[in-house]
């Protein structure tokens, strides 16, 4: 198997990128384990199914747009609109937080107990 070496003047772009890539994930992973959490915590864990049939649903369609999508754009500038696109969503998300936006931005299914 052979790899595409990284040239001396792309290395910092390269381990810039993979940093970010790597933050991104373990953000993603706990935004999803706490997500989950806040699902069970308001609905239960006998209605956990369908937050995976859901899941799993959405996934499948944003998949096949994003496929579609990178088909026909050059890979540059897509990386530079995903990174971008990322970035602003979680500046958004922290300045709602921040804000003190009302619960139901945050998490939309009401609760039992309410």
């Amino acid at each position: 198997m052979t790899h595409t070496p990284v040239y001396s003047g792309e290395r910092a772009r390269f381990f810039t990128l993979a940093a970010l890539l790597l933050i991104n994930s373990l953000v993603q992973q706990s935004n999803d384990v706490v997500s989950t959490s806040g699902f069970v915590s308001n609905l239960g864990v006998e209605q956990i199914v369908w937050l995976w049939l859901m899941e799993s649903i959405l996934m499948i369609f944003a998949s096949s747009a994003f496929a579609f999508i990178v088909d026909r754009m050059k890979r540059v500038r897509l990386a530079s609109l995903l990174s971008a696109t990322l970035g602003l969503t979680y500046l958004g998300l922290y300045v709602l937080f921040v804000a003190g936006a009302p619960e139901w931005l945050f998490c939309s299914a009401p609760g039992r107990d309410r």
